[in-house]
C-alpha cells in the first residue's frame, strides 16, 4: 500500500497547480496526500514533514532561481537539523529552477512541466519511463490501463515519400507525444498492394505513403522503436482484406484494424470491395481482443443508413457455422469468420442500427 505524500509551494512562491496535479495523480494511485498550499515557510514545510512522516515530499518553486536556491538550501539545513532527510524528495518548477535543484544533489526527481504525463505516473509507481515504454510495446490494452485516466492519443500520418514517412515516424516516436501512429498508405497501396500491376503511377503518394512491400512497413515499424514506443496501426486495404491483415500484423503489430466490410461503387467506376448491394456501405473497427470499436454506415455519402446492415463480431466461433455464403457478399462464410466479422442483409426483424457483440470464448 502506498504511503503518504506531502507537497506544496515553498517560500514566496504561490504557484500550486503543479503540486496539486502531482497529488491528484498520487491519490489515484492510492497514496494518502497532504497539500500544504502556497507560499509555505521553510519551518512550516519542515513541521509538516516531521508530523506526517511522508514517503515522498514534493517541493515546488517557480520564481527567480537565485532566490529559489537560497530557500532550498535553507530548507535542507532545517531538515538536517531535525534528522528528516531520510525520505524521497521531488522538485517541481521551471526548467531553470529545475537545473538549480538537480545541482543540489538531494532531489530524487525534478519535474519541469515539459515531461510526458506518463513519466509522473511511472515515477509514482516506482517505474522508470524506459521500463514503462518497453512493457507497453505492442500491447493496446495494457497501454490503455496504464494511461488511465488519460486517453490514448492517436494521429494519422503518411507523407508522399516513404523515406520522409520513416523519418517522420522516428521523430514522432522520439517526442513521446502520441500513443498510436496511424500509418496512412496512399491510394495505390490501399487498392492494389497485392496487385502492383494494377497501380496507377500518377497516384503514387496520393493521400499517404507509397508503401509497396512488407519491408516498407517493417522499416516504418523499426523507426517507431524509440521514445515512448508508440503502437502502430494502418488502414486496411479495400481489397485482399485477409492478406492485408496478415501483413499488417506481422510487420507493424497492427494495434487494431479499420475494416471496410462492404462498399458501393467508387466514383471512378468499378467495385472496391464485397458489397451488400448498390449504395450501401458499412465500416466497423475492432480491437485486438475482439473489443468492438466504431461502426459507420453510409448511403450514397449520407449517414446514417438505417437497416442497411446487421454487424456481429463473432470471431473464432463463427467458423462453427460451417461453410456458406454471406448474403450479397460473394464470400464464403468461413472466410468471413477468419476475418472476425459476420454480415447479414437487412430485412424484416433486423435492427435499424448496427449491432456489435463481443468475441465469445
Amino acid at each position: 500500500m502506498p504511503g503518504t505524500i506531502v507537497a506544496g509551494a515553498l517560500g514566496n512562491c504561490v504557484h500550486v497547480a503543479g503540486a496539486a496535479g502531482f497529488l491528484s495523480i498520487a491519490e489515484r494511485l492510492g497514496y494518502k496526500t497532504v497539500f500544504l498550499g502556497a507560499a509555505v515557510p521553510v519551518d512550516a514545510f519542515a513541521d509538516a514533514i516531521e508530523r506526517d512522516k511522508p514517503e515522498i515530499v514534493g517541493v515546488g518553486y517557480r520564481l527567480t532561481p537565485e532566490v529559489g536556491a537560497k530557500l532550498l538550501e535553507e530548507l535542507r539545513r532545517s531538515l538536517e537539523a531535525r534528522g528528516l532527510m531520510d525520505t524521497r524528495f521531488v522538485f517541481g518548477g521551471t526548467p531553470p529552477m529545475c537545473e538549480v535543484a538537480r545541482g543540489l544533489g538531494w532531489f530524487d526527481r525534478c519535474f519541469d512541466g515539459l515531461e510526458n504525463p506518463d513519466e509522473v505516473w511511472a515515477y509514482l509507481r516506482g517505474e522508470t519511463p524506459a521500463t514503462e515504454s518497453e512493457s507497453l510495446d505492442g500491447s493496446l490494452l495494457e497501454r490503455l490501463a496504464r494511461k488511465h485516466p488519460y486517453p490514448l492519443l492517436r494521429h494519422h500520418f503518411g507523407l508522399p515519400s516513404l523515406e520522409d514517412t520513416v523519418e517522420g515516424v522516428r521523430k514522432i516516436a522520439d517526442s513521446g507525444v502520441l500513443d498510436v501512429i496511424s500509418v496512412a498508405p496512399d491510394q495505390n497501396a490501399q487498392e492494389s498492394f497485392f496487385r502492383p500491376e494494377e497501380m496507377d503511377p500518377t497516384l503514387d503518394g496520393a493521400g499517404g505513403a507509397p508503401v509497396r512491400s512488407a519491408d516498407d512497413l517493417s522499416a516504418i515499424y523499426r523507426a517507431s522503436r524509440c521514445g515512448n514506443y508508440p503502437l502502430l496501426r494502418i488502414y486496411s486495404g479495400t481489397r485482399d482484406l485477409i492478406a492485408w491483415a496478415e501483413v499488417a500484423s506481422k510487420t507493424i503489430a497492427n494495434a487494431w484494424a479499420a475494416i471496410p466490410l462492404c462498399s458501393s461503387r467508387n466514383p471512378g467506376g468499378g467495385q472496391r470491395g464485397p458489397s451488400l448491394g448498390p449504395a450501401r456501405f458499412a465500416r466497423c473497427d475492432f480491437g485486438r481482443d475482439g473489443l468492438p470499436g466504431r461502426i459507420q454506415c453510409q448511403e450514397d455519402g449520407r449517414e446514417p443508413l438505417r437497416g442497411a446492415v446487421h454487424v456481429q463480431h463473432a470471431g473464432r466461433d463463427l467458423a462453427r457455422d460451417g461453410p456458406g455464403e454471406d448474403p450479397g457478399s460473394g464470400r464464403d462464410r468461413g472466410e468471413s469468420a477468419r476475418a472476425g466479422v459476420h454480415l447479414a442483409a437487412a430485412g424484416p426483424g433486423r435492427p435499424s442500427a448496427p449491432v456489435t457483440t463481443p468475441r465469445q470464448g
